[in-house]
């Protein structure tokens, strides 16, 4: 696999990747974790699940304006 092709997949692997690491600290934190509960643990992850959504917004909306470069006048 050439770099070229892969750096069109990763936004598609990342997300992948980070919705996996997500829901596996969930069941982790939820199910398998021996001692209480910890709420913002859950949380946090739970909002790591919508990371790709924001990840891909921003990627759109700079793909979509142009470069501009401002140079600043002393």
């Amino acid at each position: 696999m050439d770099w070229d092709r892969l750096s069109e997949r990763w936004p598609l692997i990342r997300d992948v990747m980070i919705v996996c690491t997500a829901l596996g600290l969930i069941v982790y934190e939820a199910v398998l974790y021996g001692g209480p509960v910890r709420e913002s643990l859950l949380l946090l992850y739970s909002g790591l699940l919508a990371t790709p959504i924001f990840l891909r917004a921003d990627n759109r909306r700079s793909s979509d304006s142009p470069e501009e470069t401002r140079e600043v006048e002393p």
